[in-house]
């Protein structure tokens, strides 16, 4: 206890991310997968492409991206700009990492 009957917290007591070694439990929310599925056709290398970057934000995710203004507290931004002529569009993700976890609530193709 501090001064006046206050509880402090130490420094660690506020970090609200908690990396397993094997990276956070990821969680998609379900309209993600049948946008996924609707540019399938016009980008075939799509699904790999998604594949690598989840097992990216998997790990790194904490660090990753930009914070979002006026979004949901946490919220951050990560953009992977791609090359369209070898089948990867640019992709843009805005999630949320909190505890073990982290959960996926918008993207963008184009």
């Amino acid at each position: 206890m501090g001064s006046r009957g206050v509880r402090r917290l130490s420094p660690r007591a506020v970090v609200n991310i908690a990396k397993p070694p094997g990276g956070f439990r990821l969680i998609e929310r379900p309209a993600i997968a049948p946008l996924l599925d609707s540019y399938t056709q016009q980008w075939p290398r799509l699904p790999e492409w998604w594949s690598n970057l989840t097992d990216r934000l998997r790990q790194t995710g904490h660090r990753e991206g930009k914070p979002v203004a006026g979004g949901p507290q946490g919220s951050r931004l990560f953009v992977v700009d791609a090359d369209p002529f070898i089948g990867l569009p640019r992709i843009k993700v805005v999630y949320v990492v909190l505890g073990d976890t982290l959960t996926i609530y918008m993207v963008g193709i184009a």
